[in-house]
């Protein structure tokens, strides 16, 4: 059951944070929810924002780019274990390699055997297409897009640090140089 109390299709209820809720039970939604409605970083161990800013071209990333699906009120739809997910680019200059098709667990798509290619400190756009998100009933209340986008920054390099990476895509060290330049 999705929604405790109450749940919405397309337009929220006016009020709906006024009311109070007592002792509701659903798998998703305790007391109120809504259709999947927007995508969104989920951070609980996973790439933080900072982390973006130092990603190191060539090396597969460290650390899951978590995406959750939310509804309109900013909850976790933890009901979707069935839709789809492709982390892309219209970037010409970019190259994403790895497993860039994930489907949902628990209402959150987990990126973690990815590799960037980039030239150093270059940024870009990455873009999260879901399934999950259904582009008419978005429309109908906003202007959002059913899209994610983030930024990415990729770190200076030395050139004997670019030619270790080649050889060695797990080197522990490859935050730490990015910091340190």
């Amino acid at each position: 059951m999705h929604g405790g109390a109450i749940y919405y299709d397309i337009m929220s209820p006016k009020g709906l944070l006024n009311n109070t809720f007592v002792d509701n039970n659903a798998s998703y939604g305790s007391n109120y929810g809504s259709y999947p409605f927007k995508l969104a970083a989920y951070y609980p161990s996973s790439m933080q924002e900072d982390d973006l800013s130092r990603l190191v071209s060539g090396a597969a990333i460290t650390k899951s780019i978590n995406i959750g699906i939310y509804d309109q009120e900013g909850q976790l739809v933890t009901y979707d274990s069935s839709s789809v997910a492709w982390l892309t680019s219209d970037d010409i200059q970019l190259q994403i390699s790895g497993d860039n098709k994930k489907i949902a667990e628990n209402g959150v798509y987990r990126f973690d055997s990815i590799t960037f290619i980039a030239s150093p400190l270059y940024t870009t756009n990455i873009k999260v297409i879901s399934t999950a998100l259904d582009q008419t009933k978005i429309q109908a209340v906003s202007q959002a897009s059913s899209s994610k986008t983030m930024i990415f920054n990729f770190c200076r390099l030395l050139f004997g640090f670019a030619v270790q990476t080649m050889h060695s895509r797990r080197d522990p060290d490859i935050e730490q140089v990015c910091e340190m330049l």
